[in-house]
């Protein structure tokens, strides 16, 4: 896969999770001393992030595909919208791989503070485990951002479909235009089809790109429930752990009322 974050702004692709060995060694301290659960919740949040840096790439790769798309096509002020539509994308994207880098360093940070707090105070340090507070505000922008885009994408694939519903009826008004100058009675315009035309690549492009973002605002939920599973798993105060899946359930109901109140250009600009 290309290096398709070398020339985002501020971003790099260097793993800022502990090394695999540093990993498996404090998870399965966790796992030897009864914690298994905080365990998986660590994985799981881990594996969470890894797979949406992999859809963000893969993201990045098809609006690389639009870049060069547009760059054929022979209309000016049509290459001019499609460029602007293309690079707002972009940068959305990257954006993201940015957060999702800020996430992983949390990550890290509280993992290895754990492992330090465990070398100097003992099993009893395994109590205080990974303080999920940071992760879970810097998974819930991620949710936010990933709501935000995916509400954008369809704004923009409605704008597109509008381009090429104009296109189409142009078209047709074209063709009429000389079959009347030749004596003979206009056609009727057939209805346009989405998977053809000028436009219809980058409309392909376009809802692949809002299908991977809205997969990743579910994985950034997911991870969320784990982080809130983590932090009431290691408060005593807490005594009947909810499920991930209860977890998940009530956070996806409190973001859409939060979401709801966001100002239309915060939304989808």
């Amino acid at each position: 896969m290309r290096n398709l974050f070398r020339k985002g702004k501020g971003m790099e692709t260097t793993p800022t999770v502990p090394k695999m060995g540093q990993l498996e060694t404090f998870l399965n301290q966790l796992e030897q001393n009864s914690r298994e659960r905080q365990a998986e919740d660590i994985r799981q949040i881990l594996d969470c992030v890894k797979a949406m840096r992999t859809e963000v790439a893969e993201a990045l790769e098809e609006a690389v595909y639009l870049r060069e798309y547009i760059q054929s096509l022979e209309t000016p002020p049509l290459k001019a919208r499609l460029g602007s539509m293309q690079e707002e994308v972009r940068e959305s994207l990257y954006e993201t791989g940015n957060q999702l880098k800020e996430v992983e360093r949390q990550i890290a940070e509280e993992i290895k503070n754990s492992m330090d707090m465990l070398k100097n105070k003992g099993i009893q340090a395994l109590d205080q485990v990974l303080d999920a507070a940071h992760v879970f505000q810097g998974l819930s922008r991620i949710e936010t951002m990933m709501t935000q885009a995916v509400a954008g994408m369809e704004k923009k694939i409605e704008t597109v479909d509008r381009m090429a519903g104009e296109l189409h009826a142009i078209k047709g008004h074209v063709k009429n235009i000389g079959r009347a100058a030749s004596g003979r009675p206009a056609e009727e315009i057939i209805a346009r089809d989405v998977t053809k035309g000028v436009l219809a690549k980058f409309r392909a492009g376009m809802e692949y790109c809002r299908k991977i973002l809205a997969g990743m605002g579910q994985k950034a939920l997911i991870a969320r429930a784990h982080a809130v599973h983590l932090h009431q798993l290691a408060d005593p105060q807490i005594e009947q752990v909810s499920s991930v899946q209860k977890i998940a359930g009530e956070l996806r109901a409190a973001f859409a009322m939060e979401y709801s109140r966001l100002p239309e250009p915060a939304q989808a600009r």
